[in-house]
C-alpha cells in the first residue's frame, strides 16, 4: 500500500519509526519544523474505501485543515473531562488501526498536536483491552467502535475506571451506550464524521439522541442534500447522510444511504432492521445477506448471529438460529 502511494505522489515521503525517533529526540527540532509548514501545505491524503485503486477517492488535507478539526477534538475531550485547556493531557488507548481516518485523528494526531499521550499496544480483545487500560494513569480515553463495546460489556470482564469511552465508524444504540458507561464508569461520546470532513459533530448517547455540532460548523440544506461547512475547511462537503437540522447547532442523522428491504408489502430500512435484530436476547451481531435469483432482480435477507440457549450437558451450547 506505502509503495502504491508513493507511485501515485513521486516526491512524497514517509513517516515512519526512524523519523518519530528522530523528532522525540530533538523536540526543538519538530516544532520548527511544524512551524515552517504552511498552513496551507498539503500534509494527508484520506483515502475512501476500495479494493482497486481506481475505486478509491482522494481527499487531501491541509495542516489548516486537520489543525482545525484536531482542536475542535480535544477541545470536545476536555469539556468531558472538565478539565482546562491547560491541563495535563489524558492517556489514549485505542482499538482501531491508526491508517483508519478515525484511528489517525484520534490515536494520532491528538497525541501529536493536542499534548495528550498514546498506548503504543494495539488492544483486541477485552482482556487485551482492560490490560491496555491498566497500563496507562488515569484520566484515561478510550477510542474504539460499537463492536469491540458490545464485546466488552457481554465480556464480564472487570475494567479500570475509564473517564471517556470514544465511539465511531458505525451507529451506537442508546442502550449499548448506557451499558458501556455502566461498565467503564465513565462517559462515551459518540463522534460523527467522515473521511471527507473529519470530526464535526459528537453527541453522548447515552442520554442525547441529537449531536452536537462544533464550534464554528455550519450545515447548508440544498436540493441534493445538505453540505457542511466549517473555518477549517477548503470548501463546503457534501455529506452522505440524511440529516434534519435542529436550531442552528444540532442535528438528528438518519440513514447513511437510504437503502431499504421490502417483504409483503412491508418496506423497512436497513439501520432500522440492524437495532431490531441487535436488540433479540442473546443476539451478538447481523449482517445483510443477498443473492441474484432471477434477470434484475435480488433477494435479501438479515441474518443475526448469537449464542444458542444452553443444552443438558454443561459447556455445549445449540447453535442459534438465523434472525431473518
Amino acid at each position: 500500500m506505502i509503495d502504491e502511494v508513493h507511485l501515485l505522489h513521486p516526491g512524497s515521503y514517509t513517516c515512519d519509526d526512524a523519523m518519530v525517533a528522530a523528532a522525540i529526540a530533538s523536540a526543538d527540532a519538530t516544532a520548527a519544523a511544524i512551524d515552517d509548514v504552511l498552513s496551507e501545505q498539503r500534509v494527508m491524503i484520506g483515502f475512501t474505501s476500495g479494493r482497486a485503486a481506481a475505486s478509491r477517492r482522494q481527499f487531501p488535507k491541509t495542516l489548516h485543515n486537520i489543525t482545525g478539526s484536531n482542536a475542535r477534538n480535544a477541545q470536545a475531550i476536555r469539556l468531558a473531562l472538565h478539565v482546562s485547556t491547560d491541563a495535563p493531557g489524558p492517556w489514549i488507548v485505542a482499538t482501531v488501526p491508526p491508517q483508519h481516518m478515525y484511528g489517525m485523528e484520534l490515536s494520532i494526531l491528538l497525541p501529536l498536536l493536542s499534548g495528550m499521550a498514546v498506548h503504543s499496544g494495539r488492544p483486541l480483545f477485552p482482556a487485551d483491552i482492560a490490560q491496555a487500560l491498566e497500563e496507562v494513569p488515569p484520566p484515561r480515553v478510550l477510542v474504539s467502535t460499537p463492536v469491540h463495546l458490545r464485546a466488552m460489556v457481554a465480556s464480564g470482564h472487570a475494567f479500570p475506571r475509564t473517564e471517556i469511552i470514544i465511539s465511531a465508524t458505525a451507529p451506537m444504540d442508546a442502550q449499548l451506550a448506557r451499558d458501556v458507561e455502566r461498565v467503564m464508569h465513565g462517559e462515551l461520546l459518540e463522534m460523527f464524521g467522515s473521511t471527507e470532513t473529519c470530526v464535526f459533530a459528537r453527541r453522548r448517547t447515552a442520554v442525547e439522541d441529537a449531536w452536537q455540532l462544533y464550534p464554528g460548523v455550519t450545515l447548508v440544506p440544498h436540493a441534493a442534500g445538505t453540505s457542511v461547512n466549517a473555518p477549517w475547511f477548503t470548501a463546503p462537503t457534501p455529506l452522505q447522510d440524511f440529516v434534519d437540522l435542529q436550531g442552528d447547532d444540532r442535528l438528528s442523522c438518519e440513514d447513511v444511504t437510504p437503502i431499504s428491504l421490502k417483504s409483503l408489502g412491508k418496506r423497512a430500512s436497513l439501520a432500522d432492521l440492524t437495532r431490531r435484530v441487535l436488540a433479540i436476547p442473546r443476539c451478538h451481531g447481523c449482517g445483510r445477506v443477498s443473492a441474484r435469483t432471477g434477470i434484475g432482480r435480488h433477494d435479501s435477507a438479515r441474518c443475526g448471529v448469537g449464542r444458542g440457549a444452553r443444552s443438558g450437558r454443561e459447556g455445549h451450547h445449540r447453535p442459534a438460529r438465523p434472525c431473518r
